[in-house]
C-alpha cells in the first residue's frame, strides 16, 4: 500500500470513529436512561445541553442545582419517569380557578382588611376564600418527615421560602404570601394554561401562580382551626415517618439532650381553642412536649393529631388505638372537624416518582418538578438509637408507633380510598400500607411486642 493509500485509509478510519462517537452521542439523547450513580455526570451535562433549549413558557425547565442534590443524605428521586428531562407544567383546574389565581392579588383587600388605627391588628374576613383559595396549600406538618424536601420542590410552584418554617397566624402568613414572597422569590416563568393550551400573561408574580406556605407544626395544635375557619379551600399535605426514625433524626439535628431527657410529655389536654390550659405547667409546654423542649417522646405521637383533624369517624374502638392511657388521647381526644382536603404522606415515598404524580393532582397541575431533595445537617456525630443503653427508650416510644400503623391501615387509608371522600387523599394506599407495617417492628430489630402490647427485648439476643 503506497504512504498516499495510507493516508486515505488514515483519514476515512478517523472519520468512522468521529462518526460513530458522534452517533453514540445523539443516542443518549434519544434515549431514556435511568439516573444512577454511575450515569450522574453523563446525566448532569445532558442537564447543562438541554438549558439552553427550555421553552419560555414552562414553570420550571431545568434545576441548575441537581448536581449537590442527588448526592444529598436523602438519595436520588426515582428516574423511571424521565424526570431528568424538562418539561411544561399545565394548570389542570377550572378555567374559573385559573382566571382567580391570576387576578386575586388585585382584590387583595376584598378578603385582607388593614385597619388604620395604629396598634390595631389586620384581619381576615370569615371565610376569606369564598371567591377562590386565598393559599392554594400549606405544608402543615410534620417536621424531620421530608417536608424542607417537599418545599424546595414546591416552591417551583409559588413564590415562598424553601427552606424556612413560617410559623405565624394564618392572616399573617397570606400577608407574606402575596405582599413579601412574591417580591423576593418570584420568577420570570409561565404557566400553559390547560383551557387554551398556550402561555398565559405572566401578570402576578412572574408566573409562579400558586400561593403557599410551610408550617410543620400546623397540624399539632390550634393552628389548623384558622384554615378551617379562614381559608378552608387551602389544601394541606401531612407527612410522617417512622417515629422511632423521626425522633433520631431530630436528635441528630438538636444534639444536644439524650433521649432519656426527653421521654416526658405536656401533662395538660388540648381544648376546642387548640390551646393547652390549667396550672402554671401547662404554660411551660411547647405544643406536646414539656419545659419548653422542642421535640420529645409524646411528639412521636403522629396519630393524635391527624385524629384530631375529624376525617375518622372516632369510634369507641378507634379511639384505643389514639394513646387511650395519655390525658390527651383516647376519650380524652378532641376532634377540630376540620372540611380542608389533606394529602398524607410518608417520608420515603419522596424518592419516587408516584408520590409526585399524585401530589400534582392533589393540586392540580400537571407535573412537579422533584430533584431537589435535602436533608438537615446534624452536628457531625454518629448518633444512633440502636445501642443496647437505649433500649429502655424504644421500649416507650415503640407501643406509639404501633399504635399509629394500624389505626392508619383500619381507620384512616380506608377513608383516603373511599371515592365519596375526596378531602382525603394518599398517593397509593396499597403501598403506604405496606410501609405503615414497617412500624409496626423496631427498626434496630431488638425488641418484640409481647400479648399485652409491651416491647421487650427478644430472647435470642
Amino acid at each position: 500500500m503506497s504512504s498516499l493509500q495510507e493516508q486515505r485509509h488514515c483519514n476515512v478510519t478517523k472519520w468512522l470513529i468521529v462518526a460513530f462517537l458522534a452517533g453514540m452521542t445523539i443516542l443518549s439523547f434519544q434515549t431514556s436512561t435511568k439516573i444512577t450513580s454511575e450515569f450522574n455526570l453523563a446525566e448532569n451535562i445532558r442537564f447543562d445541553i438541554l438549558s439552553s433549549y427550555v421553552s419560555s413558557k414552562t414553570l420550571m425547565g431545568v434545576d441548575d442545582n441537581v448536581r449537590n442534590e442527588l448526592s444529598s443524605p436523602e438519595g436520588s428521586p426515582d428516574s423511571s419517569n424521565d424526570d431528568t428531562l424538562p418539561k411544561e407544567i399545565v394548570l389542570m383546574l377550572p378555567q374559573e380557578q385559573i382566571e382567580w389565581m391570576k387576578n386575586r392579588t388585585a382584590y387583595f383587600h376584598s378578603f385582607y382588611e388593614i385597619p388604620f388605627d395604629t396598634g390595631a391588628e389586620e384581619k381576615l374576613h370569615s371565610p376569606a376564600d369564598t371567591n377562590g383559595p386565598i393559599l392554594d396549600f400549606v405544608v402543615a406538618g410534620f417536621p424531620k418527615c421530608g417536608t424542607t424536601t417537599l418545599m424546595a420542590n414546591l416552591a417551583q410552584l409559588a413564590p415562598m421560602p424553601e427552606a424556612k418554617d413560617v410559623c405565624t397566624p394564618a392572616r399573617r402568613t397570606v400577608f407574606y404570601a402575596y405582599k413579601n414572597w412574591p417580591k423576593e422569590y418570584g420568577q420570570i416563568d409561565q404557566f400553559i394554561d390547560s383551557a387554551s393550551a398556550s402561555a398565559t400573561t405572566t401578570i402576578e408574580n412572574h408566573g409562579k401562580l400558586f400561593r403557599s406556605s410551610k408550617c410543620p407544626q400546623f397540624i399539632e395544635e390550634g393552628w389548623v382551626q384558622q384554615f378551617d375557619r379562614f381559608l378552608p379551600k387551602t389544601k394541606l399535605i401531612v407527612g410522617i415517618r417512622h417515629p422511632v426514625l423521626w425522633f433520631l433524626s431530630f436528635w441528630k439535628m438538636q444534639g444536644r439532650s439524650t433521649p432519656y431527657e426527653l421521654m416526658g410529655m405536656c401533662p395538660c389536654n388540648i381544648n376546642r381553642e387548640g390551646m393547652r390550659r390549667g396550672s402554671n405547667t401547662c404554660s411551660q409546654c411547647r405544643g406536646s412536649c414539656p419545659k419548653r423542649q422542642l421535640y420529645c417522646l409524646g411528639r412521636a405521637r403522629f396519630h393524635l393529631p391527624l385524629a384530631r383533624l375529624g376525617k375518622t369517624a372516632l369510634s369507641e374502638d378507634e379511639r384505643q388505638l389514639l394513646a387511650p392511657l395519655d390525658i390527651d388521647g383516647g376519650k380524652n381526644l378532641i376532634s377540630f372537624n376540620i372540611s380542608n382536603s389533606v394529602f398524607l404522606f410518608d417520608q420515603t415515598e419522596l424518592r419516587q416518582g408516584y408520590l409526585w404524580k399524585s401530589l400534582a393532582q392533589f393540586l392540580g397541575v400537571s407535573y412537579i418538578p422533584h430533584s431537589k431533595f435535602q436533608g438537615s445537617v446534624g452536628h457531625g456525630k454518629n448518633y444512633t438509637l440502636c445501642e443496647p443503653h437505649y433500649d429502655s427508650f424504644r421500649a416507650k416510644l415503640m407501643p406509639y408507633s404501633y399504635e399509629l400503623s394500624i389505626w392508619m391501615q383500619k381507620y384512616f387509608l380506608p377513608v383516603a380510598e373511599d371515592p365519596n371522600r375526596p378531602d382525603v387523599m394518599v398517593a397509593d394506599a396499597g403501598r403506604l400500607s405496606d410501609i405503615l407495617k414497617s412500624y409496626l417492628e423496631d427498626p434496630c430489630g431488638r425488641l418484640t411486642r409481647t400479648s399485652n402490647g409491651t416491647f421487650v427485648l427478644k430472647t435470642t439476643i
